[in-house]
């Protein structure tokens, strides 16, 4: 799924997985985001696996991989 702007919420957003402690942006809060499942039932302990990639020029794109147990 493509989303052109970022999530907004009226409460505020607590990211799933902070990605701020790497320096990195919360791909929730970025605008042209292609996101999706990895898998829609994983096995073993994992539960879920998300996938989001913004492109940040041309030539890259950065790439968010959050996951539960």
């Amino acid at each position: 799924m493509h989303r052109d702007a970022p999530v907004t919420s009226g409460k505020g957003h607590t990211p799933t997985t902070p990605f701020a402690h790497l320096g990195l942006k919360e791909p929730e809060t970025l605008a042209d985001v292609t996101e999706g499942p990895v898998c829609t039932v994983c096995d073993g302990e994992l539960d879920w696996l998300i996938i989001a990639v913004h492109p940040i020029d041309a030539q890259r794109d950065q790439v968010y991989l959050s996951g539960a147990v």
